[in-house]
């Protein structure tokens, strides 16, 4: 990824090897998600879109809390690489 870019994921092993500027939703958001699983009806407020990340990771985190699920469409973000665990996305832009 270019060095001025800026990732968006919630798989916080990854801030320590990314070298990149990175964004993750706010504390709030998993007391929110944990919520969620007791009451379905709950809506998650976070919008990653407002960061205007360039790329997008999804690990096994971020996915078995379906915390990127709206977005991953393919007018937002397209795949790019699949390693190991993680999805790597790449903002269309």
């Amino acid at each position: 990824t270019p060095s001025n870019a800026l990732i968006e994921t919630y798989d916080v092993e990854l801030f320590f090897f990314l070298n990149r500027r990175y964004h993750y939703p706010p504390d709030q958001t998993h007391v929110d998600l944990i919520r969620r699983t007791l009451d379905p009806s709950i809506q998650i407020a976070y919008d990653p879109m407002k960061a205007d990340p360039d790329y997008l990771i999804v690990g096994e985190f971020s996915a078995g809390w379906h915390v990127y699920d709206a977005v991953l469409t393919p007018t937002l973000f397209r795949l790019i690489l699949t390693k190991g665990h993680y999805q790597i996305y790449q903002r269309v832009r």
